[in-house]
C-alpha cells in the first residue's frame, strides 16, 4: 500500500472513461510493486475539507511506461441484474483533488474460485468430458474399444493439401503433429524454439474446423499468446472472435477488430430493428456519459442478445484459459480444445477450458523450457509447478516434437539440441541467413 500519493486526472476521450495516472516510487519498483495492464488498483482518499465522507474507487491498469508511470481507466455505468434498479448511483471523482492519495493493488479470486470449480467439476460432472480422457488425464490405463475415441473411429477425411491460406508451408514433422492430433482424442505438441509452434497450432485448429465443423476453443494462460495466435488463425479465413474479460475491454489489444466488444458494436451499428436500438444507446452513452437505469438495464439485455448471436456464428473462440469459464461461454459446449503454452500454465488453469464438455484436446507446449512461475515455496513441495503437459510426458505420453528451427544461427541450435532434444532438431536456415 503506498500513502500520501499524487495523481493526475484526464478524461480518455476516446471511451469518455474516468482516466487517473500516478508514478511509483523508485523505492518501491520491486516484486510487491509488479502492476501489469489488467490489475486492479484501488484510489482511496481519507475524509477532508473538500471530501467530508473521503473516496474511494477501483479502476484497472490500462498501461504501465518505464515499469513506474501507472495509468487506471475507471468504467462507470455497470449493471448488476440481481440488483436491477436498487444499485447505488456511482460517486463522482474527486478531479479537482491531486494529492493525498492510497493506492493498494487489488488481489482478485475469481481465477482461483474457477481452477477449484473446474477441479470439483471434473470428478462431479459425467458430461464434462469424455471418460477416456479423465482417465487418461488422471494418468490410469485406459483401453479404447470401439468408439468414437479410438483412432480408428474418428472419421475424419484427411486432406490431400496440408498446408493452410496466408500461413507458410508446412514441414513434413508439422504435417505429422498435425495428422497426428485429427486421428487421437489427446495429443501433446512439443515445439522448441523457432520450431514454428504458433503456425502449427494454427493449422491443427484449421483441419479441426473444416473436417469436423465444430466449434473450437483455442485457449493460452496470457493475453499476449492468444492475441498472436487469434492474429494467425484470423488470417486463414476463419470466423474467429477474442473473448476478454470485462474487467480487460478497455485495455489495448493487437487484434481489437476481433474481440467480442468491438464485433458487438460494429454488429449493432449496421443491424436493422430491435439490434440497432443498441447502437443507439451506445451512442447516448458515449456522447452524455450514463444512461437512465431503464436504458442502462435495456441496453446490457441487448448487448448480451448480441453477444450471443456472435459467438453462435463463429468457428473458433479464443481467450485466457481462466477466461474459458466466463459466464458468456457457461452455456456452450466445447469438445474441440486446443491449449497454447501449456507447459506455462498451472494445471488446475489447464484444466478449465476442458470440463465443458471435451472430446478432443491439443496441449501445445515444450516442457523443456519454462513452466508455471510458482512463487510459493509450500505449492513447490507439492509439484504444483509441474504442469498437465510435463505430468502426461511422465505418464509416458510421447510428444509429437516439432523438429525444424527456422531462428537461431546453426551453431546456437546445435547446443539446445542436443543439450534439450536429444539431437533431433534441424535447421531451416543457413549460418549466412543468420550472419550479422
Amino acid at each position: 500500500r503506498l500513502e500520501g500519493m499524487p495523481v493526475e486526472w484526464r478524461l480518455s476521450q476516446v471511451q469518455k472513461t474516468q482516466m487517473a495516472r500516478f508514478v511509483l516510487p523508485t523505492t518501491r519498483m520491486n516484486i510487491d510493486w509488479d502492476v501489469r495492464p489488467g490489475m486492479q488498483v484501488r484510489l482511496t482518499h481519507r475524509p477532508c475539507k473538500e471530501l467530508e465522507k473521503g473516496w474511494s474507487k477501483t479502476g484497472v491498469v490500462h498501461d504501465v511506461k518505464h515499469d513506474c508511470e501507472v495509468t487506471l481507466i475507471f468504467k462507470e455505468g455497470t449493471v448488476d441484474f440481481k440488483e436491477g434498479l436498487n444499485e447505488p448511483e456511482p460517486e463522482p471523482f474527486p478531479t479537482d483533488i491531486t494529492t493525498g492519495f492510497d493506492i493498494e493493488v487489488v488481489w482478485i479470486g475469481v481465477p482461483y474460485k474457477r481452477m477449484r470449480e473446474a477441479v470439483q467439476k471434473l470428478v462431479t460432472d459425467e458430461f464434462a468430458m469424455t471418460e477416456y480422457l479423465l482417465h487418461t488425464l488422471l494418468g490410469n490405463e485406459v483401453k479404447v474399444e470401439k468408439s468414437e475415441y479410438s483412432s480408428n473411429e474418428i472419421k475424419y477425411n484427411l486432406p490431400d493439401d496440408w498446408n493452410v491460406p496466408n500461413l507458410p508451408p508446412l514441414n513434413d514433422s508439422q504435417i505429422a503433429a498435425i495428422r497426428h492430433c485429427l486421428e487421437r482424442p489427446l495429443s501433446l505438441i512439443q515445439g522448441p524454439p523457432g520450431t514454428g509452434k504458433t503456425v502449427t497450432a494454427a493449422a491443427i485448429v484449421y483441419h479441426l474446423v473444416a473436417q469436423k465443423k465444430d466449434k473450437v476453443l483455442v485457449v493460452a494462460p496470457s493475453n499476449t499468446a492468444v492475441d498472436h495466435l487469434t492474429l494467425k488463425l484470423h488470417a486463414t479465413g476463419m470466423k474467429v472472435v477474442r473473448v476478454a474479460a470485462k474487467s480487460r475491454e478497455g485495455l489495448p489489444y493487437l487484434v481489437e477488430n476481433l474481440m467480442l466488444h468491438n464485433m458487438v458494436s460494429m454488429y449493432a451499428q449496421f443491424a436493422k430493428g430491435q439490434d440497432h436500438k443498441l447502437w443507439k444507446l451506445l451512442r447516448k452513452k458515449q456522447k452524455k456519459g450514463e444512461l437512465s437505469r431503464l436504458e442502462e438495464i435495456e441496453f446490457k439485455l441487448l448487448w448480451r442478445k448480441i453477444e450471443i448471436k456472435i459467438l453462435n456464428a463463429v468457428d473458433v473462440i479464443c481467450c485466457t484459459c481462466s477466461s474459458a469459464a466466463d459466464d458468456r461461454l457457461k452455456n456452450l459446449v466445447f469438445k474441440r480444445v486446443l491449449v497454447d503454452e501449456a507447459t506455462q500454465a498451472q494445471e488446475p488453469e489447464c484444466l478449465i477450458p476442458l470440463v465443458n464438455g471435451a472430446q478432443q484436446i491439443i496441449l501445445v507446449g515444450d516442457h523443456c523450457q519454462l513452466g508455471p512461475v510458482i512463487k510459493s515455496s509450500q505449492a513447490r513441495q507439492a509439484s504444483y509447478q509441474i504442469s498437465m503437459f510435463e505430468r502426461l510426458v511422465q505418464t509416458n505420453i510421447r510428444p509429437m516434437r516439432l523438429q525444424i528451427q527456422y531462428r537461431m544461427h546453426p551453431c546456437l541450435s546445435e547446443f539446445s539440441s542436443n543439450t534439450f532434444y536429444e539431437g533431433s532438431l534441424k535447421n531451416g536456415v543457413t549460418a549466412q541467413e543468420r550472419y550479422h
